[in-house]
């Protein structure tokens, strides 16, 4: 939902632009990974940082779906992309940002997949993870979880990875 100022009433609550950030010193790295995201309260996620182990130009897709990535991860049926896109990336400990063409709403007490994937360049930097589902970070509104580092599109996982990153939302 979109306000413009003449729009906002003071008695109706309206989207605040906020993070959350996971870890930023991952020594692994490959196409991509998946991790799943819990909403504590209703969300819209539009946007992503990301570790980008290279200064190349890069082609990064970010898919989601509803429910977790377990069991989902070598599968597409369900999984939507949320925005194909050329970015430079800005190299490793760097925050590369992706904007979303399709913005992701994740209702209050769901959960959410996201996948992160670079095109072809092994370049997505993650950490080494313990468990799937473990929080990896967290706050009022949001848990982001463990998930899989990936090493093809809708194929194989490598093991428990813990993706590095930035996640924009707003709460609605």
């Amino acid at each position: 939902m979109t306000f413009k100022l003449s729009d906002r009433d003071p008695d109706i609550q309206q989207p605040t632009s906020q993070t959350i950030e996971t870890k930023w010193d991952g020594n692994l790295r490959s196409y991509g990974a998946m991790f799943d995201v819990f909403a504590r309260t209703d969300l819209i996620i539009d946007a992503l940082e990301i570790n980008v182990a290279t200064t190349e130009r890069v082609l990064v897709e970010v898919w989601t779906r509803e429910g977790s990535a377990r069991h989902t991860h070598n599968n597409r049926s369900g999984w939507n992309r949320l925005v194909a896109t050329y970015c430079t990336g800005r190299g490793k400990g760097n925050k590369t940002p992706i904007r979303f063409k399709k913005s992701a709403k994740v209702n209050e007490r769901k959960t959410q997949a996201f996948y992160v994937r670079i095109v072809n360049k092994q370049s997505l930097i993650y950490s080494t993870g313990s468990r799937f589902g473990k929080k990896v970070a967290r706050n009022d509104d949001i848990v982001i979880r463990e998930g899989y580092g990936k090493t093809s599109r809708f194929g194989s996982a490598s093991y428990i990875r813990i993706f590095n990153g930035l996640v924009h939302y707003k709460t609605v």
